[in-house]
């Protein structure tokens, strides 16, 4: 069986970031791009919830603060 992942190059790492900031959670996801992981943002814990339940990430990363959630709850979901 071939990994998919091997053939597009990108990691198998799923990385979720969380934050209420578009220009930081973009410059995030560039950065992490250029080391080829598979990105999901969301800008508030709503869509995080969702995120989590559908996107399953291996990796978190959040804003202390985000709008309609703490941070750690977000994380602690995850």
């Amino acid at each position: 069986m071939v990994d998919d992942n091997a053939c597009s190059g990108r990691l198998a790492l799923k990385t979720l970031i969380i934050g209420y900031d578009e220009d930081r959670r973009n410059t995030v996801a560039d950065i992490l791009d250029e080391i080829r992981l598979y990105i999901v943002t969301a800008r508030n814990g709503d869509v995080a919830h969702c995120r989590l339940d559908t996107f399953a990430p291996d990796a978190v990363i959040t804003d202390a603060y985000i709008p309609r959630m703490a941070a750690w709850t977000s994380v602690s979901r995850a």
